[in-house]
């Protein structure tokens, strides 16, 4: 997986350096990802934390650590400085690993995946998500695609999320919202297939 990494790193690198080229974004939580804007909404977040489950999937040294405290909307988010661009490439993924002693309450055990324009005053008005199951006590690499999974428009009228271009922030909610239930979960391995759009 190490090996893994440091190949996108280092095209990551060549891309960064050649001018007016694309961006990958991603994140490994070890120092070579792109993303550098991750905030805890409603939630405690630990970019840097060590991997207490270097188990199956995943044996990385460092993770994210998700830890929902009883948030009743509680999220961890990224944002990037211009839109993705998802006619082509949609599929986004990430590692997870939620221990079963670390949830409370009775949410439904998924993790939701949301674009969302973090330039609009409203943001999750603009929001596309996809909401997928989630297995505890063991990590597992989850895929997104926007243009054949199954998605929710919070705006009906939205249309569909790959002819949109408005999208620049990455919302990640674990076990639900609008409730007070607490949850420890750790990420790992955020990436886009694609790039965002291109500088300036």
């Amino acid at each position: 997986m190490k090996a893994i990494i440091i190949s996108i790193a280092a095209i990551c690198l060549i891309c960064n350096t050649l001018p007016g080229q694309t961006a990958m974004v991603f994140d490994d939580f070890e120092g070579n990802g792109t993303i550098t804007t991750w905030f805890g909404d409603n939630c405690n977040i630990d970019i840097a934390f060590p991997n207490m489950h270097k188990t199956g999937l995943n044996k990385s040294n460092t993770v994210l650590a998700y830890h929902d405290i009883g948030g009743q909307y509680a999220n961890v988010r990224f944002q990037i400085s211009k839109p993705f661009e998802l006619e082509e490439n949609n599929n986004f993924s990430l590692k997870i690993y939620v221990p079963s002693n670390g949830i409370t309450g009775n949410a439904p055990h998924q993790i939701s995946f949301k674009l969302q324009n973090g330039n609009s005053a409203t943001p999750w008005t603009t929001q596309c998500e996809i909401i997928k199951p989630i297995t505890l006590d063991s990590w597992q690499t989850l895929n997104f695609d926007f243009g054949s999974d199954d998605y929710l428009n919070f705006d009906p009228t939205s249309g569909d999320p790959t002819q949109r271009s408005d999208f620049n922030r990455i919302v990640i909610q674990v076990n639900g919202e609008n409730n007070n239930d607490e949850v420890l979960a750790f990420i790992d391995d955020v990436l886009y297939d694609g790039e965002n759009t291109r500088r300036s």
